[in-house]
């Protein structure tokens, strides 16, 4: 059973990456990070490889100075190693040229933020700001209670993509980042072409420059979208 599972996530695994070179090759639509420069904060790795995120909002309670020294233990080997990669070039294939997923972020209040989170996501932002990077962070649930430590970031080197929160509030709040996402798959999967094309037409003039036009979940289900749609909102962002 091991094996057939396995030689079924590999199967996956080519589906996907097929999938990305369609998308670039053949539709034009540049991706958005390379996944082998993404940098990863150590409660991250955590959730995804270990803990879990019940485990996780557990050992938060109850074990937080452990966590803490793993935290920064673990951070200080991974980082520069990761960071040294990184800064050998720019990433001229992708949108961005260092990235990160969040989505610990979700059980943390401001508080634990800032002092089990943000420190490292700061170095790699810093890093950035250095090396004139585009920064890219695909930030899952919700963001807005954290807009305060990233609003000051200098132009055109964040970019957020928003899956939960208000565009628009999030533009006011963070008026220096860019954004993406807005496009819900309600829209991609049950609208009728021309709905999606007044959609997204409607979304771009509302957020200007500064916003990239994305799906607002991960397209992983089969009523997700329909190609019909995909292309009628592909058409509308290469109108502008």
């Amino acid at each position: 059973r091991f094996g057939a599972a396995m030689s079924k996530f590999l199967e996956f695994g080519q589906f996907a990456g097929s999938n990305l070179s369609l998308w670039n090759d053949t539709l034009g639509i540049p991706l958005m990070y390379d996944s082998s420069r993404m940098i990863m904060p150590t409660l991250e790795i955590l959730n995804a490889g270990t803990r879990g995120i019940k485990d996780l909002s557990l050992d938060l309670r109850r074990h937080k100075e452990s966590l803490k020294v793993y935290i920064d233990a673990y951070w200080d080997q991974m980082f520069s190693r990761s960071l040294a990669a990184a800064k050998l070039a720019p990433d001229k294939e992708h949108v961005s040229d260092v990235s990160t997923s969040m989505l610990v972020h979700s059980i943390l209040n401001v508080k634990q933020f800032e002092e089990l989170y943000w420190p490292q996501m700061k170095q790699t932002l810093d890093a950035a700001i250095e090396c004139s990077y585009k920064y890219y962070v695909l930030s899952e649930a919700q963001f807005e209670r954290f807009t305060d430590f990233v609003k000051d970031t200098p132009k055109g080197t964040l970019l957020i993509y928003i899956e939960q929160d208000d565009l628009k509030q999030m533009r006011d709040a963070m008026p220096n980042v860019a954004l993406a996402g807005g496009i819900p798959t309600t829209v991609l999967g049950y609208y009728a072409p021309q709905q999606v094309e007044d959609f997204t037409r409607k979304l771009i003039e509302e957020m200007g420059p500064g916003f990239a036009v994305a799906p607002d979940k991960v397209l992983a289900y089969e009523k997700d979208a329909t190609r019909e749609n995909l292309l009628a909102m592909i058409r509308t962002v290469r109108s502008f």
